[in-house]
């Protein structure tokens, strides 16, 4: 399911019929998708982001009702992510990486004090990630 800010023409649904992931990004205009692929349970994810993205609003859910979820037969596509969506996409992997190492190390999560203290190169994946 999709949420859109505008009204789609005919050929433009169509079109995203046919996509496994609607267009994202900018200009766009998609506010939420909702695959209602999690497999078990009520809670059903808003995806319309990109995977590392900052910002913007996730409108998860819950299922109510005696809606009851079955196995689907569609094979399951990661979407395809842009050249920028992928770099975000590397640079949160750092950073998560780059915590993990520091809640190994210090046996306890860094707080916004020390990835302000961190090394430069933390530094500057926090600030782009927007957790600064």
């Amino acid at each position: 399911m999709a949420l859109w800010s505008r009204p789609l023409s005919l050929d433009e649904a169509r079109a995203q019929r046919l996509l496994a992931v609607p267009a994202r990004g900018r200009g766009s205009g998609l506010l939420g998708f909702w695959s209602l692929n999690e497999g078990a349970g009520h809670a059903c994810f808003d995806t319309h982001l990109p995977l590392g993205a900052t910002g913007g609003v996730r409108l998860d859910g819950v299922l109510e009702g005696s809606v009851q979820r079955v196995a689907s037969s569609r094979q399951h596509t990661e979407p395809k992510l842009t050249q920028s969506e992928r770099y975000i996409h590397d640079k949160a992997g750092e950073l998560r990486a780059w915590k993990a190492r520091f809640a190994a190390q210090h046996r306890r999560p860094a707080t916004k004090a020390d990835v302000l203290m961190a090394e430069a190169g933390v530094l500057q994946l926090a600030r782009l990630l927007g957790e600064l």
